[in-house]
Order: C-alpha cells, then structure tokens, then sequence
C-alpha cells in the first residue's frame, strides 16, 4: 500500500533544522528489473542511456567536485532510483537555464530536480515529488528576536543574485546585497557582515556543517517559500514517467535520510 510519509529531521550543528521528506513505500522485489513492465523495460533497452540534466552550482543537492563530475542529494539519488530500475544513467552538470533548454530539446530525458510550476506544465510532466525544500529567513544570534519580513527593514540583508531569495526580499521592499554564489553569502552572514539572508534550508545547512559554524546563522519564523522537488519529462512522454515514478516509489525513507546525513550530517 502506497503512502506519503513527511518526516522532520533534526540536525545537531543548528538548532531545529527540519527537512519534509516525501516518499513514498514499495514491496521489496528479489530482482530491480521486476519493478518494470515488459513495454517499459523494452524501452529502456531501446533507449539506452538516460541522460540527466544535473545543477553545477546548487550545493548540496546538486554541484560538480574538481573533477567536473555531478555529485550531490539529487545525483545520489538518481543513482539509487536507477540501481532499483536496473537502468543505466548519465548526468550533465550545467546552469539550470541549460538544464531545461536541454529537457525542451530532448538533449536530456530528464533532470536531477525541479519544481513544478504553472508555466513548466506547458512544456514538461512531473513525477511525484520526493522531497520539500524550505527557504527561510536566517539571521546571526544577535538578531534572533527578528519573526518575519518587517523585522528585517534597517538591517543588512544578503541573498545571491538571480536566487528566488533574493526576489522575495526585494518583493518585501528590502535592499538586498547579492553574492555570486551560495558559500559567500552564508560565510558572510556567520562573519557578521550580515544581519540576515534569504536561503533554501538545504543550502544554508550545508555550509554550516561543512565550515563548522554551529550556531553562526538561526532560522527564524515559518518558511517564506517551499517546492517540491520531481523529476520532469518532455511532454507526453507517458512511459518514462511512468517509469521514474516506480523509481521514486521504490526508495524507502530510511535510504532517502541516509542520502541526506551523507551531505548535511547527522
């Protein structure tokens, strides 16, 4: 029996970190190829390789090591969906405007994680999602009385340029200053050039745990945004959703957080 199951996971570099998990469960099966059709593993074979479009930029669900080669949540993800499939997939790490130009195309079949939105349902179908990705309001301790948008006006607010961050700031009428990248801007709140930032959960966490600033930046306040992230396909495209579905089905909870505490920790 099919379920969704959301789960909080507390972290114990920052206080009250929580990441809502969506999976969902499946019976374990003796052999992975029994997870498809006889149609749907016909086409995989025809296919070959499934090429996945993947972030380059978007630590820790997505970035590229020294060597150029994709690592991150999603990637190890998609390798554990492809293990249960027993199908063969590559991964292109690019800027996400390429990823989906590449999706559009058919350069890629799909991608390591996108939202679904009203103007990609034009173009694109989604799988169910497989996991939720908060952004909140983060602040250095000094500033932990701080509850919401209005707290933040006079302060110094950070945010990297182009980021749906950076937007929901300026649409509360807030001066933002941009950063090029994700590490700066977090680095630069736990200096104290910063009063605050505008960042995915999963972002912020990452840093945190990986440059060892327990307690440096506090979320406060409810999510200011959320998505859910699925795996998309070209419109139409019937039978390899159908397939990736039974992939995001498949992986249990356990192996998803065992994902996470691999880039986040424990």
């Amino acid at each position: 029996m099919k379920f969704l199951c959301a789960r909080v996971l507390s972290f114990a570099f920052i206080p009250i970190l929580a990441l809502t998990l969506l999976a969902a469960a499946a019976p374990a099966l003796a052999k992975n190829q029994g997870l498809l059709s006889v149609p749907q593993r016909s086409w995989i074979q025809a296919r070959g390789v499934i090429k996945v479009g993947a972030f380059k930029d978007y630590p820790p669900f997505g970035f590229v090591d020294q060597d150029g080669n994709a690592q991150g949540i999603s990637i190890d993800f998609w390798r554990l969906l492809a293990k249960k499939l027993d199908i063969t997939v590559s991964f292109f790490p690019l800027q996400f405007a390429g990823q989906l130009k590449g999706l559009k195309n058919s350069r890629f079949d799909s991608l390591a994680g996108i939202f679904k939105m009203p103007e990609r349902e034009k173009s694109f179908d989604f799988t169910k999602p497989y996991c939720v990705i908060n952004t909140y309001i983060w602040v250095t301790p000094r500033h932990k009385e701080v509850k919401g948008w209005a707290g933040l006006k006079g302060l110094k607010v950070g945010a990297v340029t182009g980021d749906s961050g950076e937007v929901l700031a300026q649409e509360h009428g807030l001066k933002v200053q941009g950063f090029g990248d994700y590490q700066q801007a977090v680095l630069a709140l736990a200096k104290g050039d910063l009063d605050a930032i505008v960042m995915d959960e999963l972002v912020v966490a990452f840093f945190l745990w990986k440059h060892r600033l327990k307690g440096a930046a506090l979320k406060v306040g409810e999510p200011v945004d959320k998505g859910e992230m699925t795996l998309p396909v070209d419109k139409g495209n019937a039978i390899l959703l159908d397939i990736l579905n039974q992939g995001v089905a498949a992986i249990s909870d356990a192996e998803w957080e065992a994902i996470v505490a691999r880039w986040i920790g424990r």
